[in-house]
């Protein structure tokens, strides 16, 4: 199995699939574009990113069941990252609240 198959399929684990739908249709699909405006490539924010060609993703993928949570519901939940995390070994990073900070939801 390829590395592109093996992301998809262990998003499809995590979330499930939702048939007839593609990547492309989801809200956590980040286009990027080099300076010159000549290439982009697409990034997931529910499996992770990163500034490599590890993270980069296919607008043509059958849909995880990611495409159902709003991207505020995903950053409130700590979802965004959470896949690729786990495949490397990584623990989430812990937030701490700084005593006078206000929080903010974009």
């Amino acid at each position: 199995m390829r590395n592109a198959e093996q992301k998809i399929a262990l998003m499809h684990r995590e979330y499930g699939t939702v048939p007839g739908c593609k990547c492309k249709g989801c809200d956590h699909l980040i286009a990027h574009v080099n300076g010159d405006c000549t290439r982009t490539w697409y990034k997931c924010a529910m499996y992770g990113t990163s500034s490599g060609e590890g993270t980069d993703w296919r607008c043509s993928n059958d849909a995880c069941g990611a495409i159902r949570i709003t991207p505020t519901q995903a950053k409130k939940r700590g979802l965004y990252g959470k896949v690729y995390r786990m495949n490397k070994g990584l623990r989430a990073r812990s937030v701490e609240q700084i005593p006078g900070l206000i929080a903010m939801d974009i």
